[in-house]
């Protein structure tokens, strides 16, 4: 049973830090840079990684960011390489959704640069709305940006996204729907 764990004692700290750091130089060292960047940021409780572990079994990390009281973006989904699969991710999302809830959340979003089939298609697996896009300087990409409800709320998750997002443009509900169709 898939099971998450936030990462917050100093000694477990440096020793998931320096797990991500060996993962990460082979991944996508702008990752790499923002956790050095923002240690500080982990340590208080801003930014949190959380451990996936299946019976005690560690399959890899989540980095979110607390945007605010109710409001989480996924920073990062780290599945080691022998663990990777469509079921464990799922998973692993659903589990952070439940997590979240937990700790009476209500808005999940993250953000991802797979082109636009496959995001749409991971969104929609995975319970998420694809919003619209932001422009990251550093990683030179496009991203596209969605969101998933995790309490009954009435917050306006455009708006919200375009507090959180560097450069994020609504993308077109019809335009999204019809590509859904295809």
């Amino acid at each position: 049973m898939l099971k998450l764990e936030k990462v917050n004692l100093k000694e477990e700290f440096s020793i998931a830090n320096i797990v991500l750091n060996e993962f990460l130089l082979d991944q996508d060292i702008f990752y790499l840079k923002l956790i050095e960047k923002n240690l500080d940021k982990f340590e208080t409780g801003e930014k949190e990684i959380l451990s996936i572990k299946d019976d005690g079994y560690l399959l890899g990390y989540f980095t979110i960011q607390n945007c605010d009281f109710s409001t989480v973006k996924i920073n990062g989904i780290y599945i080691f390489e022998d663990e990777v699969s469509k079921e464990i991710t799922k998973l692993s999302m659903d589990e952070l959704s439940n997590y979240l809830k937990s700790k009476d959340k209500n808005i999940l979003f993250i953000q991802t640069n797979l082109d636009e089939d496959k995001a749409l298609n991971f969104f929609d697996s995975n319970g998420y709305t694809l919003i619209g896009t932001n422009s990251n300087p550093i990683e030179e990409k496009e991203n596209y940006v969605a969101y998933k409800n995790l309490n009954e709320n009435n917050l306006d998750a455009k708006e919200l996204a375009g507090n959180i997002y560097n450069n994020f443009s609504q993308k077109k509900e019809a335009k999204v729907l019809r590509k859904r169709k295809k």
